[in-house]
């Protein structure tokens, strides 16, 4: 009897399923405790050739005065030229000349080629190690502030605009009224692959899709019939667009439902149109959407989505054919339970090691423990959600592996009016407002097509810590305060762009060379590292810190490379470390990563009143059903809102 009920109170609710489906599904309540699109633009090579240079009061006030005795501006930037020019970077001469005055100390001075951000930044600091200069800067563009004419934004897309207004928004406003290479920030440039349903042509969001897109959804094999699954009539092809996924057989294990357009609402909440005067406006209004039909009815199978991820990121080819548009950002909004698969882990590899990184929702279960397939393999950034409020929805996986936080509540995106088969744009174009992770993976997605446009060359690393170290605390009072179990805060916009323009803080990772199952007693070595900002100064301080599960010795904490043993025994399977890395002067960056033992939990004691080989007294049984219950009534707030689909 002890075994069987402490099965029935461990496994309760507890499932897998073959099939990989969409993370929208669940129910809502908190958890206890004027600019057009912008054209692409390569910050690499676009340049910047403008600078204002300060000089010191005092040195203009005594030096190269002409016989008017008016200060000679070019006299002054002359001297710098000095030498054969300036070396920047220690790769380029740049020669510097007056063009113009903003004060009788400062004026602005052009360089006699065009400069990438990093080496006009590079170039001012030089400048002002200069004794007679005051401060030097660049001459940035500044553009009239962005506010969308799309009426959608006004009405129904809080999370895009500023925290001031909901705790949860993302400061993304801010970030669009931010420049880079002369082009407001906007994604332009970028490509996201979005992995699921396919879309549908809709006037809010066609402009922004590439249709070089793929359909992996394979033909089914027995009992199901050949094509269940795609609902296309065919296997794979070279056109992804969504038939529609709406399903009447409850034979096949799913409910009876119409079709969602899925893949068609996390696109538009990626790149949808922005300030053309419809609907709404996307996070990364100026990037490219690549659509990838991995999912159809009744979800899709892991297979098909591994090969879609090696085809979107450039490594796959598909009847002798590579993806034309390889996308640097893979946003998977689906997932189902289980650890991660090998086929799903060797894939994520591949796409890192091609250059690309992948978003994936951590899905809609309302676990506090553990986070949904692919969100949970390693290299992933696992994004659960948040409400308006920053408090956490009941829906939101979260657990150890968990990276960041995004808005998915009462998400704005594009959708199609037919509940079968797709209504053609314009009438059916519709949009709709709903929860789920599955939102707010595209966000975050949305966001690192903002910092990727600002640094094209970024290497994955410096993208995932960038996002993680702009990161908000999450709000006081809330579920998530102070729990490393929902990531390392909730996704600011405005922070990540202002990192990546500033380029001055490090960049970390961190890894284990266990990760999951571990073996209990065993030894694991995490390993840290550590890149100081292009612009920024050499790496001070490194260290590892562990900050969830059974306590455990770390030899080596202040450097890199840290060893611990998982204990023999402990209440919990779930471990997460931090390795920290601060600059000399521009701050710091972290990087998180879990470990899962396999199950060892400390043995439960009987009573001893003569139940004899272990048994439960009735004082134990009313003890774990009371400690069952206590925890289902913790775990979630009462319902404020109705969960949408």
């Amino acid at each position: 009897m002890k075994t069987a009920l402490i099965t029935i109170l461990l496994c309760a609710g507890l499932g897998a399923s073959w099939l990989a489906t969409s993370q929208t599904d669940g129910s809502l309540e908190a958890k206890s405790a004027a600019s057009p699109t912008a054209s692409p633009a390569n910050d690499s090579t676009t340049g910047y050739n403008r600078l204002i240079v300060k000089f010191k009061e005092e040195t203009a006030a005594k030096t190269d005065q002409t016989a008017g005795g008016q200060v000679d501006p070019q006299t002054r930037i002359n001297t710098f030229n000095a030498r054969g020019g300036m070396q920047v970077l220690g790769q380029k001469a740049v020669t510097l000349s007056y063009l113009k005055s903003v004060s009788e100390q400062a004026h602005v001075v052009q360089t006699d080629q065009p400069l990438s951000r990093a080496e006009m930044k590079a170039l001012t600091q030089q400048l002002a190690q200069d004794a007679r200069v005051e401060y030097a800067e660049i001459d940035e563009k500044v553009f009239a502030h962005f506010a969308p004419n799309d009426p959608g934004y006004v009405a129904s897309q809080w999370a895009w605009k500023s925290s001031g207004s909901n705790a949860g928004a993302t400061n993304t406003d801010s970030a669009w009224n931010k420049s880079t290479g002369g082009q407001p920030v906007s994604g332009a440039g970028v490509v996201v692959a979005v992995l699921d349903t396919g879309y549908v042509t809709h006037a809010d969001l066609t402009a922004n899709l590439l249709l070089t897109g793929y359909d992996f959804v394979s033909a089914d094999t027995l009992p199901y019939s050949p094509f269940s699954t795609a609902n296309d009539g065919n296997g794979r092809d070279s056109d992804a667009a969504d038939p529609g996924n709406w399903n009447t057989n409850t034979g096949n294990g799913c409910s009876v439902s119409d079709s969602g357009w899925h893949g068609t609402r996390v696109a538009g909440i990626v790149s949808a149109v922005g300030n053309n005067s419809t609907g709404m406006i996307g996070i990364a209004y100026g990037a490219k959407v690549l659509p990838v039909r991995v999912l159809g009815v009744c979800g899709g199978y892991v297979s098909d989505i591994a090969a879609g991820m090696r085809w979107a990121a450039g490594i796959l080819s598909i009847s002798g054919v590579f993806n034309p548009n390889v996308a640097k950002i893979l946003n998977l909004s689906l997932g189902s339970s289980g650890t991660c698969l090998s086929t799903f882990q060797d894939a994520v590899n591949d796409v890192r090691a091609a250059g690309s990184i992948v978003v994936a929702s951590t899905g809609n279960d309302g676990s506090i423990t553990t986070i949904s397939q692919p969100a949970n393999c390693q290299g992933v950034i696992a994004v659960t959600a948040h409400m308006l409020t920053g408090d956490s929805p009941s829906f939101a996986n979260d657990g150890p592996g968990t990276t960041i936080s995004a808005p998915g509540v009462s998400i704005y995106g594009t959708l199609n009016s037919g509940t079968t088969t797709p209504v053609a744009s314009p009438g059916g174009d519709t949009y709709v407002a709903a929860n789920g992770t599955s939102f707010a993976a595209p966000m975050v997605s949305g966001v690192a097509a903002l910092l990727l446009q600002i640094k094209p060359t970024m290497g994955i690393n410096e993208l995932t810590s960038r996002l993680v170290d702009s990161v908000r605390a999450f709000p006081s009072g809330t579920y998530c305060f102070n729990k490393t179990s929902c990531g390392a805060g909730m996704l600011d916009a405005d922070a990540a762009t202002a990192l990546v323009l500033a380029d001055t803080a490090p960049t970390t990772t961190a890894t284990a060379n266990k990760t999951d199952p571990v073996a209990r007693s065993t030894l694991v070595t995490l390993t840290g590292t550590a890149t100081a900002g292009a612009n920024g100064t050499g790496i001070s301080t490194v260290g590892w810190t562990q900050v969830s599960g059974p306590t455990v010795t770390l030899s080596g904490a202040n450097t890199s490379t840290a060893t611990f043993t998982t204990p023999a025994t402990s209440d919990t399977v779930g471990m997460t470390f931090r390795f920290q890395a601060t600059s000399i002067s521009s701050g710091s960056s972290s990087s998180m990563v879990s470990i899962n033992m396999v199950s060892a939990p400390n043995p439960v004691t009987s009573s001893g009143g003569g139940g004899g080989g272990g048994s439960l007294d009735w004082a134990d049984i009313t003890a774990l059903l009371f400690m069952a219950l206590t925890g289902l009534a913790l775990r979630r707030l009462p319902a404020t809102q109705k969960q949408g689909r």
